[in-house]
């Protein structure tokens, strides 16, 4: 699975993105630094992640599709602890 998850802060206060967990990985604060150049969104700004997985399994079962989840949690500037989910088709 390749791909690039778009994180945007639309009411205009920043904050950081704690984590971002998919079906059997979880990515840390520091993943995302690691993978994006900061963990960090602006207020009315957004954060590029890439994904580039690759699911195991035999070869009958690389060709079939699935959908992940993909969750992401976010801190505000003031505190508030956020999350929003999404689903991805995996073909």
């Amino acid at each position: 699975m390749t791909g690039t998850l778009t994180i945007q802060e639309t009411a205009g206060l920043g904050g950081n993105v704690t984590s971002i967990d998919l079906t059997g990985l979880s990515y840390t604060a520091s993943d995302i630094t690691q993978r994006s150049g900061t963990n960090r969104v602006n207020g009315k700004g957004m954060l590029i992640f890439p994904l580039n997985i690759l699911y195991g399994g035999t070869a009958p079962n690389a060709t079939k599709s699935r959908v992940v989840v993909l969750t992401v949690s976010f801190l505000d500037d003031r505190g508030n602890s956020l999350t929003s989910v999404t689903q991805w088709a995996v073909n």
